[in-house]
């Protein structure tokens, strides 16, 4: 079961190695189930878009690497 739906507000936690670590977007779309090993534990990718310099740059992140945004 998903963590997230469109259009939840999230926050990339401090485990990610991304560029937007910290920064609030908005997942934008369904997730994806991924499943790294097939019959094994399996997770989501999120599309998430964010405000950043005029622009709405939209990337994709795990499950884990995101937190509910008040």
């Amino acid at each position: 079961m998903p963590k997230f739906s469109k259009g939840d507000k999230v926050k990339v936690n401090l485990s990610s190695h991304s560029i937007y670590r910290g920064q609030t977007g908005v997942v934008d779309g369904n997730p994806e189930k991924y499943s790294p090993v097939p019959k094994k534990a399996s997770g989501f990718w999120y599309m998430v878009r964010f405000e950043r310099n005029g622009l709405h740059p939209a990337a994709r992140f795990l499950e884990e690497d995101l937190e509910m945004s008040a």
